[in-house]
């Protein structure tokens, strides 16, 4: 049976590569000195010591000591100074090029990595993390994303060139195109944007537990805030006729009764100690109206409209009160007249 030209030339190709000769300049080569165990190495002047490592690519792990165990090397110079840091994994040219004692790393893409010399570090793009030397537990995605970080530790950037201000600062989550502070290092921060600036779109403090969002919002399905939500700007409900349903009518002056005896106080949450607060507890607003899903929250909208019909309640009564005083003026502008005339008839007399 005659075999298709293109089979032939791919059985070639794999026998020429298991013949070929063993030279130091050969881009590929069989093992180069480490094939036993389950270790492995291929390329010219990859590492040969350590336990359960793989390098593949000229001088990828070339220092690696025995103590540098379960470390997987791909590409020119990957891991080069590596000695003594176990379970590291780095992809792309001179990625973890200076890293030497760092453990637990996966760095991905050209340069990542570069200076690091410390642990459990992740960075995923063309000089991600480039500059980290002590900063530990970072998970920096995209290229640049964290790129002049030193130090800095238990931060999390994703975004080509997030986070790439930051120098020291702990414990941010930058996410966005170039995002986070413009100047100088913060910490425990929250950054969404798709450019530096002090007024990212959303903002947030983790210790303070704190988010700012510097634009519109509009919320299209429930949501729970456990806390305070600080709004520098309007807040839109929707309330159109047209996304509403089972109307009823409603008595003003009974819904006004209802609210004068709901009993109102000032209090504190648990969680904020010292902010003093007022208003109902959402057990008696639920007893009394029967509005919301349950007896522990209060609905700003039932809150608006209680408000809004105690008002129209209490402008009824004014204008009760009102009429009664123009008629009881009348009465009594009436009543004097009628006494100026019998004084004036008994005068005459």
């Amino acid at each position: 049976m005659i075999q298709p030209q293109s089979m032939q030339i791919t059985k070639f190709i794999i026998l020429a590569f298991f013949l070929i000769p063993i030279t130091s300049n050969s881009i590929y080569s069989q093992c180069t000195g480490n094939c036993s165990g389950s270790s492995t190495s291929y390329g010219y002047g990859t590492g040969v010591t350590g336990e359960s490592v793989s390098f593949f690519g000229r001088q990828t792990g070339a220092a690696n000591l025995d103590d540098g165990e379960f470390n997987a090397f791909f590409g020119y110079q990957t891991g080069i100074n590596n000695t003594t840091g176990d379970d590291n994994t780095f992809y792309g040219t001179q990625a973890g090029f200076h890293n030497t004692i760092g453990s637990r790393n996966s760095f991905f893409g050209r340069l990542a990595g570069e200076f690091n010399a410390s642990s459990d570090n992740s960075f995923f793009g063309f000089r991600s993390g480039d500059s980290n030397t002590g900063g530990f537990s970072n998970s920096f995605f995209g290229s640049g994303a964290g790129n002049n970080n030193t130090i800095g530790s238990l931060n999390t950037f994703i975004g080509q060139g997030a986070g790439s201000n930051n120098i020291t600062g702990n414990w941010n989550v930058v996410i966005g195109n170039n995002a986070g502070p413009v100047f100088g290092d913060v910490d425990s921060t929250l950054y969404i944007d798709i450019q530096p600036t002090s007024f990212p779109l959303i903002y947030g403090h983790f210790g303070e537990r704190q988010v700012a969002i510097n634009g519109s919002v509009e919320i299209m399905e429930n949501t729970r805030v456990l806390g305070e939500l600080e709004i520098f700007g309007g807040l839109a409900g929707a309330s159109s006729r047209y996304i509403k349903q089972n109307f009823s009518n409603i008595d003003p002056q009974d819904i006004l009764q209802k609210v004068s005896s709901l009993p109102i106080t000032t209090w504190e949450y648990i969680s904020k100690p010292g902010v003093r607060h007022i208003g109902p507890m959402a057990q008696d607003f639920y007893a009394a109206f029967g509005l919301g899903k349950n007896d522990v929250t209060i609905a700003t909208v039932d809150a608006d409209g209680l408000a809004f019909t105690s008002i129209k309640a209490l402008h009824d009564l004014l204008k009760q009160e009102q009429k009664a005083n123009q008629e009881q003026k009348e009465l009594i502008a009436t009543l004097i007249k009628r006494i100026e005339q019998l004084e004036t008839g008994q005068g005459k007399k």
